[in-house]
């Protein structure tokens, strides 16, 4: 009898048990230097947009900005991280779901002294299961859902912002692109500049000053194309860095700049900063901590644990029981984790407050900084076109011979460097108008 038991008992806690299989996840050196040395086409095939971009660039076509983002989206090594903690986040639902194991006890006791003719083989078999989880299961599966929902909203945001950075960083890479043609021209145009006064110095028709003065401003000029050189290998390193993709890949791009858009009413984008995804995310993340004090709070309920003790003593009575355990909370009334989740709970309220205020002046400097910008383009662009159209009237003077070509050349140079302003300028309005989208949570381009 004491054998069936005894093996009856290991067979019950052997077929309940769901064994999981372990499957490890060694280091590969040589994957990881062929995932930092070439495109992840493996990701980007599970993705029906991936898919679609993986064939252009297969066939060497030109990526747009909305292509861009969508890389941007698959690749980018921060948001598989970020991916792989909304995982982590699911688990920890499954884990808060989990409802603890009733426990079994078996013991035995052999007569061995005394009077034990006719005595038997005493065991005890005992079932217990904790009862106090059943006041916090609620709490702690509606903390976790909200943590997840929380952190899934936050991945929203952060990939909605990677994407916006990698259309800004394609926007950058094109106005640099056309800056480095002008400054080439300019370059150019010195280069003609210092080469006619050189002629003119060796003829003696001019000074030495006016020779060095020359040298000087095709030297700026140099230095001023190869650092933008420099600032374009750095927008194009960055692109990649932000893509996910080896550094020495050269996209083909397709960029089509569009900064015409009326602003909305400043009240409209303060009003909408609340929908902003990473705000909902924080208040869901808020909402998630309350429930984590709320549950602190019912964690000072004892621990209570109810057992069935069946037995049978060396006389062969057999007794079943009933029996309740209750812990005393003398010595841990779990105030200490009260007061770290009432205190983490204050600090979140406070930074939820502190975001909104934040967004609000981050508007507002925004929405004041492109009417800046777009009213100076407005004036550039229009002086832009009458220099334009003066510069042909002073090409046709300088060949009818009326001006000389130091003059032409300072007029050209004029020009170029407003062109080079309108880039500037429109570069970075299209860069705030980004940041605004993103400080609003309002998209108006």
């Amino acid at each position: 009898m004491l054998k069936r038991v005894f093996f009856g008992f290991f067979a019950v806690i052997f077929f309940v048990s769901a064994c999981a299989v372990y499957k490890p996840l060694e280091i590969n050196n040589s994957q990881i230097n062929k995932k930092i040395s070439h495109i992840d086409k493996k990701e980007l095939m599970k993705y029906p947009r991936g898919k679609i971009i993986l064939t252009k660039l297969e066939n060497n076509e030109p990526l747009d900005e909305n292509d861009i983002a969508s890389l941007a989206l698959i690749l980018n090594p921060t948001l598989k991280i970020e991916r792989d903690n909304l995982k982590i986040a699911e688990a920890q639902i499954g884990i808060s779901k989990t409802i603890p194991n009733p426990s079994i006890s078996f013991d035995t006791s052999f007569p061995v002294a005394g009077n034990i003719a006719n005595t038997y083989n005493g065991y005890s078999i005992g079932l217990s299961y904790p009862i106090d989880w059943i006041f916090s299961h609620n709490l702690k599966v509606k903390s976790a859902l909200l943590e997840y929902e929380s952190k899934k909203l936050g991945y929203n945001f952060n990939a909605y912002q990677i994407m916006q950075d990698s259309k800004i960083k394609v926007a950058n890479i094109y106005y640099l692109e056309q800056i480095l043609k002008e400054l080439s021209d300019k370059l150019n145009l010195y280069k003609k500049i210092y080469d006619t006064i050189k002629v003119a110095y060796n003829k003696h028709l001019v000074l030495l000053s006016d020779l060095q003065l020359a040298k000087n401003e095709y030297e700026k000029s140099k230095i001023q194309y190869l650092d933008t050189k420099t600032m374009l290998e750095k927008e194009n390193d960055s692109l990649n860095s932000i893509l996910g993709i080896p550094l020495s890949t050269k996209l083909k791009i397709n960029f089509v700049p569009n900064n015409n858009f009326d602003l909305p009413d400043l009240e409209d984008l303060y009003s909408n900063v609340t929908n902003r995804v990473d705000i909902v995310a924080y208040k869901l993340a808020y909402q998630s901590q309350e429930e984590k004090t709320r549950l602190a709070f019912a964690q000072q309920f004892p621990k209570i644990s109810i057992n069935f003790p069946f037995s049978r003593d060396t006389s062969n009575v057999q007794t079943l029981g009933f029996g309740i355990s209750i812990d005393f909370p003398i010595f841990n009334t779990n105030k200490a984790q009260i007061n770290l989740q009432e205190a983490t709970r204050k600090k979140m309220y406070d930074e939820y407050v502190v975001r909104i205020i934040s967004a609000r002046f981050d508007i507002k400097r925004l929405v004041s900084d492109i009417k800046n910008i777009q009213s100076q383009l407005a004036i550039l662009n229009a002086d832009y076109k009458n220099s334009s159209k003066l510069l042909t009237n002073y090409e046709q003077a300088y060949k009818n011979g009326y001006i000389s070509i130091m003059e032409f050349y300072k007029n050209s140079n004029d020009v170029i460097d407003k062109k080079i302003n309108i880039l500037n300028l429109e570069k970075s309005l299209y860069s705030m108008h980004i940041a605004l989208e993103i400080a609003s949570g309002k998209k108006f381009r």
